[in-house]
């Protein structure tokens, strides 16, 4: 079973975090009945590039799932899990049919995130114990080539999910999970959180497709990325604020392979490239890179999820080197003293800048030629001084001590005042964040520094306002996006309520139809009734609905009520009576008349007679009732039309403001949308400043305000920046130190300052600064410098070292200050002014210089063999760590063996790899790499160039280092196989002349050996020179190079046999390789 599977689940799986659709080849998703959309399927259908459009419908899901596959797509299965029944019930139902189904659909990797537990509320174990018992039932039909890829939200569920359903390989505590475990737990390495943005461009693609992290700031903090260690892990991450949340963005991980030791760039390895993981309250982490450890790094690491991180292989061994020509070695501040020059100086001076009874301040000047280990004595000396504060001699050495490199050569191009006061509060803020007292004292430390400190009060205060505006601002953007949420509440509420039927009530409301019925009927001279006696004839109800009255006063109803309507019933009923009597007696009436008129036959039935006399009566009385209610019908028609018309038009206003409501709502929907992003980025811009108001020692704002300060002119007429400095540097001095013997503390400023310190673990008692490079920096700034350097030693809090070249800093003076050192750019003296030294000026800084001992012929052979050994000691050193790597992985009950049946097999492997290596041309190469070990027979010509060399660290390096490369050209190779040793002397004695003192020789050399290559002489007539004369001019580079000419052949004479040998040869066998030695020096510039 592999690492990432849980034994009681049947089907072929593995759990992921926070995986993609896209990297399955078919996905599940949740869906309602309806077809909604949701997060969950609207993410998945656009992984697999679909779009909203191609969501099923309700009819589509009416079996409980349905299934999308589109030409060139991948497929989409969706689940019902919202409907009539509970989630869980149709999470298990509609899953098992969809699956019985589709199985032969559902092919390869399978994308199955925990259905159900975005709106169908179900609980992440709740889902898993569903889906778990789904595939268990239908694991028959998924038992070939398809595997589950069950995706869990994020890492923090993983340890519970892969050891609360059965751990990776059993239980809890077996063995095996031990062993996956261990990689994490033992790994030794550190963790860090590198930035991603430079400004406001992200550089995170770049990063990882070329394999590499640069440091955006490097003269910040170029310390801590050269404290990066190989195989240390990086998150690569930005950093923002949302909703008065700080988020982290973990966007990668990876783990350094190189650290050239520039404090600029890493290489990288990305593990874990293309995350995108936001974890909240943990953007405290806004530096360019800050180690990470602790809570933090557990709450991070489980996130990202541990058995994710086990299988990117971050935690994997080291794998071995090919390292047969090493011993390119770059100039660095640490490592062996190959020389073995400083380790007493370095121990003294350590000694006595950690004592107690050591009372500063203290400026120490460390002189030295360029490439004399300058930077290398200072990084060994800040070794040291970490050792004694470290050694728990508390009576003998402080253990509060903040050391704090500034490379002034970084700083070239920025204000020197900015730079340096702020690598200095960089460094104060680093010695706080890494002491061990708690948060809360930390807290409590960065705002009693920010509250006292001028520059960060000043520089406070500025951000406060900044805060105040942003504040205000949001508020204005809130009651808009208040009034603006009440505004499009009431105009939803308004097309809620105001129908079309409601407004047509209240045009019925309008329209007044009752009073215009009675109007009607008072306006009517021909059919005067009152209105009790109009409500008889049509009820009071159907008055405000003109259509229903016109219907009511026309009907026969209406007719038969006014027929008998009581002011006219009597008379009514008389004629009716009449009619009556007439129907019943006109039979006998015309049965007499028949018998008197015998004779006459009038062909007219008696019955039709009757009827005839009836309905004639009964015309005329309907013909007059219908004559008077024709104008009252006429009056309701009229009535009607106009409430017809004023009906329609109703509709049309109300169709008119429902749109105008309508597009008002869209409006200030536009414009609600536009407040919430402009309070999200004002917010963003408070967390911000907030941020920067709460580590206001370590920002760029600290930087920002000294450098607007100091370029202010009218800042200038009034205080200072120097002045602001000063007093800041007084506060810290007074905050930590015991020993201000310029002032005495009051008993409240006494106990201020000791409740002060006693907030520390290990309260700071002391600043060590390093100063270096300032040998690169042009003449202002040296001086400038020097007069900081100058500054500080006015604070008994400071230790200073700066490191430089005494030629440099004394034509530094000589050119800054001409006049009170009384000489000219060219050196001569200034008649009638008294001449001053450099050395009197510097007198006034330094209380200590101290010079570099330079190394002695038999140091600098110990260092090229040191050098040149560590090429053949690399590779085995290497595959030593990759073994002790490989064996610390494992449970110490776990022993590496080789099995007895295996031998054979192992053997046979073996043997086929060998065939493998014949037949590679890769493995040629390696092959090659490995004849090239400088041999000792090497090592011992180059020792003899000792004297040639020089004793400068820089020069033996570059001399060993070039020799190298040539080494490797295949020009050589011959040579070396031949165990030649007059060409390699002839190789090794050009690079001497051009890395040692004697540089001035090369081109004359390189003349000498060019023109007589052809003829019969020998090397060593280059040096047979004139003797020097009486008057001879020796500022003159002839006579340069005659001196330098004697100098060397004495010291090859006096010195060496093997390369006073060696100036016999004739010329043509140095200038076999002198072509490709010379395009490794700079001679030919």
């Amino acid at each position: 079973m592999e690492p990432n599977q849980v034994i009681n689940l049947k089907v072929p799986h593995r759990i992921d975090v926070n995986s993609s659709p896209t990297s399955c080849d078919v996905a599940i998703t949740s869906i309602n009945e309806v077809g909604s959309e949701g997060i969950l399927n609207v993410l998945t259908v656009k992984a697999y590039g679909y779009t909203s459009k191609d969501l099923p419908t309700q009819k589509d899901l009416t079996g409980g799932f349905f299934y999308l596959k589109k030409e060139n797509k991948k497929g989409i299965l969706f689940i019902v899990t919202i409907g009539e029944k509970s989630t869980g019930e149709m999470l298990r139902a509609n899953l098992t049919r969809g699956l019985k189904e589709m199985h032969r659909q559902l092919q390869g990797s399978i994308w199955l995130p925990l259905l159900g537990t975005g709106e169908g509320r179900l609980k992440l174990e709740e889902s898993y114990e569903i889906i778990r018992e789904v595939l268990n039932s239908v694991s028959e039909l998924f038992s070939g080539g398809s595997t589950f890829c069950i995706s869990l939200p994020d890492g923090r569920y993983e340890k519970n999910f892969l050891e609360g359903y059965g751990g990776y390989y059993g239980s809890e505590n077996s063995e095996e999970v031990k062993a996956v475990e261990s990689p994490i737990t033992k790994f030794k390495g550190s963790y860090y959180l590198v930035g991603s943005m430079w400004g406001n461009a992200d550089q995170s693609e770049s990063f990882i497709s070329k394999g590499e992290w640069i440091n955006a700031k490097e003269e910040m903090y170029d310390d801590l990325v050269n404290a990066v260690k190989e195989y240390d892990i990086l998150f690569l991450k930005s950093t923002y604020a949302m909703q008065n949340t700080s988020i982290l963005r973990i966007k990668a991980v990876g783990r350094v392979v190189a650290n050239p030791k520039n404090g600029s760039d890493l290489k990288v390895e990305w593990k874990m490239p293309k995350m995108l993981l936001d974890i909240a309250d943990l953007g405290k982490y806004r530096n360019t890179i800050m180690p990470v450890a602790g809570e933090d790094l557990e709450e991070i690491l489980t996130l990202i999820g541990k058995v994710r991180l086990l299988q990117s292989g971050i935690y994997d061994p080291p794998p071995p080197r090919i390292t047969n020509i090493a011993g390119l070695i770059a100039d660095s501040t640490s490592g062996e003293d190959h020389l073995q020059l400083f380790e007493k100086d370095v121990e003294a001076f350590a000694r006595i800048m950690a004592s107690k009874k050591f009372i500063p301040p203290l400026a120490i000047a460390l002189f030295g030629k360029w490439g004399s280990g300058k930077s290398f004595f200072m990084g060994k000396l800040r070794e040291r001084i970490e050792y004694h504060a470290n050694s728990k001699k508390a009576e003998t050495f402080c253990e509060g001590v903040a050391q704090i490199h500034f490379n002034a050569w970084s700083y070239l191009d920025a204000n020197l005042w900015a730079s340096l006061v702020t690598r200095i509060f960089d460094g104060l803020y680093a010695y706080i964040k890494n002491d061990k007292s708690s948060d809360q004292q930390k807290e409590e430390i960065k705002k009693e520094l920010s509250g006292q400190l001028t520059v960060a009060k000043e520089g406070v205060a500025i951000l406060e306002n900044q805060k105040k505006s942003i504040e205000a601002q949001i508020e204005s953007l809130e009651t808009q996006k208040q009034n603006l949420e009440k505004e499009l509440m009431a105009g939803v509420e308004a097309i809620e309520k105001n129908t079309l039927k409601e407004f047509l009530n209240k045009a019925d409301v309008k329209f007044e139809a009752k009073e215009k019925v009675i109007a009607t009927i008072q306006n009517n001279p021909t059919y005067q009734i009152t209105e009790a006696q109009l409500k008889e004839i049509v009820p009071a109800a159907y008055w405000n609905k003109p259509d229903e009255a016109y219907n009511k006063v026309k009907s026969a109803y209406t007719f038969f009520r006014e027929f008998i309507r009581p002011d006219k019933i009597g008379r009514n009923l008389t004629w009716l009576t009449i009619i009556l009597l007439v129907i019943f007696l006109s039979p006998i009436i015309i049965k007499l008349t028949v018998i008197k008129l015998a004779g006459f036959n009038f062909m007219i039935p008696q019955v039709g007679i009757s009827l005839l006399v009836a309905l004639g009566a009964a015309w005329r009385r309907a013909e007059k009732v219908y004559k008077e209610l024709h104008p009252l019908i006429a009056g309701f028609w009229q009535v009607k039309v106009e409430h017809e018309k004023a009906i329609e038009e109703a509709k049309s206003q109300f169709e008119q403001n429902e749109k105008a409501l309508k597009l008002k709502i869209e409006k200030n929907k536009s414009e609600l949308v536009g407040i919430v992003q402009q309070i999200q980025q004002s917010k963003a811009v408070e967390a911000d400043l907030n941020f920067r108001i709460n580590n206001a020692l370590a920002t760029e704002a600290l930087y920002s305000f000294i450098e607007k300060r100091t370029g202010s002119d009218e800042y200038k007429k009034h205080l200072g920046i120097v002045s602001i400095i000063r007093k800041d540097l007084e506060i810290l001095s007074s905050l930590f130190t015991e020993h201000n013997t310029e002032k005495k503390l009051t008993d409240e400023e006494a106990e201020k300052r000791k409740q002060f310190q006693q907030k520390f673990a290990r309260p700071l008692q002391r600043i060590i600064l390093y100063i270096d490079d300032l040998d690169r920096c042009p003449e202002d700034r040296v001086v400038e410098v020097l007069e900081a350097v100058n500054l500080l030693m006015a604070y008994p809090l400071f230790v200073v070292v700066v490191g430089v070249d005494p030629r440099w800093i004394k034509n530094a003076l000589m050119r800054k200050h001409q006049l009170q050192f009384a000489a000219l750019p060219n050196g001569n003296k200034l008649d009638g002014l008294e001449q001053i030294e450099a050395s009197n000026y510097l007198e006034k800084i330094f209380q200590v210089p101290f010079h570099l001992k330079e190394a002695q012929d038999d140091a600098v052979k110990k260092m090229i063999s040191k050098l040149v050994t560590v090429t053949s000691t690399q590779t085995a050193t290497n595959q030593q760590a990759t073994e002790e790597y490989n064996n610390s992985q494992l449970p110490e009950n776990v022993v590496n063996e080789v099995p007895v049946n295996n031998l054979q097999q192992n053997n046979e492997d073996k043997r086929k790899e060998e065939i493998s290596k014949a037949s590679n041309p890769l493995q040629s190469i390696e092959a090659l790499l490995q004849q090239l070990v400088l041999s000792e027979r090497e090592v011992q010509l180059m020792q003899n160039f000792a004297p040639l060399i020089g004793n400068n660290p820089r020069a033996i390096k570059r001399f060993v280092n070039t020799y190298h490369i040539i080494r490797a050209h295949q020009e050589l190779t011959l040579a070396v196989a031949d165990e030649n040793d007059d060409e390699l002397l002839s190789i090794m004695f050009l690079l001497a002349l051009s890395c040692g003192p004697f540089k001035r020789l090369y081109r004359p050399y390189k003349s000498f050996i060019t023109k007589n290559q052809q003829l019969n002489t020998y090397i060593g007539k280059f040096f047979e020179s004139p003797l020097a004369s009486k008057g001879m001019d020796f500022t003159t580079e002839e006579t340069l190079i005659l001196a330098d000419k004697y100098k060397c052949s004495e010291t090859i004479t006096r010195n060496n046999q093997v390369i006073a040998n060696f100036l016999t040869l004739q010329p043509a066998t140095a200038a076999k390789h002198m072509e490709l030695v010379e395009r490794f020096t700079f001679e030919e510039m």
